[in-house]
């Protein structure tokens, strides 16, 4: 028969955007944004970091407005 080998200290990486998954997500987010793009673009809570309809963080990002000047 066969043999079953374990050990506790291997690790497991699942990279979505290498799944076909990724393709269905594309779409999805696509219909989002065609349907609530004009309420979701005008979100003044939106974190400037991070680029809409893309799972992306932007580290680079600078401003020279204040915290209060932001807050209004």
């Amino acid at each position: 028969g066969y043999r079953v080998i374990f050990t506790p200290h291997a690790k497991f990486f699942h990279f979505e955007s290498k799944t076909r998954v990724a393709l269905r997500i594309e779409a999805e987010v696509a219909k989002l944004g065609h349907r609530w793009g004009d309420i979701l673009d005008d979100d003044p809570y939106f974190n400037p970091r991070l680029q809409r309809y893309i799972n992306l963080w932007r580290s680079d990002f600078h401003t020279d407005r204040s915290y209060e000047e932001a807050m209004g």
